[in-house]
């Protein structure tokens, strides 16, 4: 699998390998994906990760995390 480096990057990825799975289980289809992800991007209000922990500057290490030329913010850090 390519390193996975922009939103673009996903979208190339998952149009020839795997299949997408909600919080719940259930597949669902490539288009109603990027749908989702591109409607929660065009919200203004919502929060970007990238951009909060910048602004909150709590020490947290942001050596793992970036934002593509899209401005979709990514991590490649685990979350506990």
């Amino acid at each position: 699998m390519p390193v996975i480096q922009s939103f673009e990057d996903w979208k190339e990825e998952l149009q020839t390998e795997g299949k997408i799975f909600d919080e719940y289980g259930e597949e669902i289809s490539l288009d109603d994906f990027i749908r989702l992800v591109e409607s929660k991007q065009a919200v203004s209000s919502n929060q970007n990760h990238y951009d909060y922990c910048i602004a909150e500057n709590r020490g947290w290490d942001m050596s793992n995390d970036w934002k593509d030329v899209e401005g979709y913010s990514f991590s490649s850090s685990d979350f506990s």
